[in-house]
Order: structure tokens, then sequence, then C-alpha cells
């Protein structure tokens, strides 16, 4: 008489998550590979040296559990609602998180990331936030990613709302190395589902070393040559969103948009899900949705516009640019406008254009920051 296989409830941990979610697990033996095949026929295995592992795509899962799957990420994502945003995150302005100069128009993240030896050797807490985006990056949570890919999703709408965008870029790995997992790839298949808006690639040709620790300067020098876009002409004048997974120094993303200034396009926005955790977490990084009306071309007039005070600043342009000159971006043909710009948003909610004879700035500003910021150009 055959014996009934045991119920999935009490195999190991490991070969109840592969049978759930697929993915790749080490085994003790072949014969295992054959015992969990009874169980799911698309099982395979590989050998790998000594180690024998079980592999199963998550597209080749029963349907019991893909069902499963469905109601676990949409109470992962009812967690992630009322918990990670209550706990500690809205939505952080790019442009305020470190003195770095950013080169993209405006930046989000969504949320602020604790690493896990931060949080070892500095005693920092963790946040519901932090441990679901290291699981999905570092421990091949499928089912983390599937939350992350709505929660981007959403958020990519809610740029959409505001301004239109011709183009997504995900931010291509820097330092693959010896890498076979890459959640970022997983997240785009996923959002190309969910939002009907193009994707478009920067490729990363030839990058070995690892920058880690590298000083913002030396990323750039590195990642520069490395970047390549072809079919350039495709971007000229279009509204892009980068999206990338983690937000640190910026030099990754800033090599990105030199890539795309140089490919002539309008307007780069930036959308990442995490922000490292050097960065201080209050009113004053917070991003507003609104101030993208700025850049809504659809309107005759920007909404926001009529709300802030316009004011020309008549000084020589080098005033501001010689606070930006050593980063030396004007090599990469960063045009001075751009610099200004970011520089001048680190400090105030600003807009700069440059003045009908392109002797002076013309700027967007907040009408009760007008003196403090003639006080600070003054300086």
């Amino acid at each position: 008489m055959d014996k009934k296989l045991p119920d999935i409830s009490e195999l190991p941990e490991s070969q109840r998550i592969l049978l759930r979610r697929g993915g790749k697990i080490k085994v003790p033996s072949e014969k295992t590979i054959g015992f969990l095949k009874l169980y799911n026929k698309n099982i395979r295995g590989t050998i790998a040296g000594n180690a024998v592992y079980a592999i199963l795509n998550p597209e080749k899962i029963d349907e019991k559990f893909r069902k499963e799957n469905q109601e676990k990420i949409e109470e992962t994502l009812n967690n992630y609602l009322k918990i990670a945003l209550k706990d500690m995150n809205k939505q952080i302005d790019l442009h305020k998180v470190n003195e770095n100069i950013c080169l993209f128009d405006e930046g989000i993240g969504l949320g602020i990331y604790v690493p896990k030896l931060i949080q070892q050797y500095f005693r920092k807490e963790s946040t519901y936030f932090s441990d679901l985006l290291y699981g999905a990056k570092y421990n091949r949570n499928l089912l983390n990613l599937s939350v992350f890919s709505k929660i981007l999703s959403k958020n990519i709408r809610n740029f959409t709302d505001h301004v239109n965008i011709d183009y997504l870029i995900f931010m291509p790995y820097s330092h693959k190395g010896s890498k076979s997992f890459f959640p970022l790839e997983i997240i785009e298949k996923e959002i190309q589902k969910q939002v009907n808006i193009p994707i478009f690639r920067i490729i990363n040709t030839s990058q070995q070393e690892n920058l880690k620790y590298s000083t913002w300067a030396h990323k750039i020098q590195s990642i520069l040559p490395n970047l390549r876009i072809d079919n350039p002409e495709k971007l000229k004048f279009k509204n892009i969103i980068l999206i990338d997974d983690i937000y640190n120094t910026g030099a990754h993303l800033a090599v990105a948009c030199i890539k795309l200034r140089q490919a002539s396009v309008n307007n780069i926005f930036v959308l990442t899900l995490g922000v490292s955790d050097n960065v201080k977490n209050d009113l004053s990084n917070e991003f507003d949705w609104e101030w993208l009306d700025f850049y809504n071309e659809r309107k005759e007039t920007n909404m926001i516009t009529t709300s802030l005070s316009l004011i020309t600043l008549n000084y020589p342009l080098d005033t501001i640019n010689k606070k930006t000159s050593h980063y030396n971006l004007k090599d990469y043909g960063i045009k001075e406008l751009l610099l200004t710009n970011t520089y001048l948003k680190k400090m105030f909610r600003i807009h700069v254009r440059y003045s009908s004879n392109r002797r002076s700035y013309v700027l967007f500003i907040e009408p009760e920051l007008k003196e403090k910021l003639k006080s600070f150009i003054g300086k």
C-alpha cells in the first residue's frame, strides 16, 4: 500500500518556501530532489561542486500556492501601508539628504533604509520598511519584491498625475561581480505589467571594481566610462523617471544623469525605494508632490507658480557657480543653470531659470523665503 505524502507543513522550512514561492535551495542529496518532485514535477536539480540544489521557477508553482501568495502579497502590502509609512516614511526629497550635487530635476525616496551593519554597530533600530527592503534585496524574498513593485507602480502613477512621463529607466547595476540575483530586474518585469509607460535601458558595459567604500568623485570617474546609451535620439526632449533601489551618495545616479543630459532629455525625475539612514528624517526634507506641477506642460498656467514669488537676482553667474566648481561637472556638459538649480534646492523650495538676457537668474520661490534667500546669496 502506497504511503501518503507528508503534508507540506511537515517539511523543512526551506523546502516549504521553495514549493510555495519558487526559487533555489540547497538540499542534502539528489534523492531529496526526487522526493520534492512528488509535490511539484517542475522541480529540477543541479550540482555545483559538492553541493546539490533544487530549483523551481516561480511561474511553475501550484495554483493553490499562487493564490495563497497573492493573498500574502495583499496582506504584506497592507502592513506596509499601515505600519511602515506610519512608522517613519514620508516621501523624502532627495535634494535634501546629503551635500552632493544632484543632477536630476526632482527626486523622491520612499523610506529610510537602515543596513544591518549600522543596526549592529551603532545600535540603530530597524523598521518594518527596512526589514522588508533587506529581505527583498539580500534574501531573495520574491514576496517582498512583489510588494515593492506595487508600491513603485503606485508612485509612478502619482508622477503621471502631475507631469507627462515618456520613459521609465531602471538603474543598471554598477558592480554585478559574482551576483546571480538582481532585484531591480525582477521589479522591472512586474512594473511592466502594471504601468503603461515604455522602458528605456541604460547599458553598463564592464564595471568590475566594487566602489562601495569609494569617494563620490571616484565613483563618478569609475562608472562614467562604463555606462552607455544606445539610440540617444529617442530621449531628446523626453521626461524620464530613473528608478533605483537604495539612494546613498547618489554617484551612480549622477553618472546616469550626465549621460541623459548629454542625450538632451527634457526633465529627469528619480524614484528610489530606500534612502540610506545617514539623513535627517524631519519635515524639512519631506517631498511635496504638488511641486511636480511646475513641470506640467499640459497646462497653460502652472498652478504652483501662482502661489510662488517670482524674483530676479541681478548678480554675476559665477556667484553660485564658484560654490559648485569643485565638482568639475561642467567638463561633462552639465550647464551652469542645472548646477545652480540643484544647489539652491538644498536650502530652499526653489526653481531657477535664466533671465531673458541670461545675465542673471529668475527664481520661483515661496514669498516668505525671499529675504532669507537674498541674505544667503549675499554671503
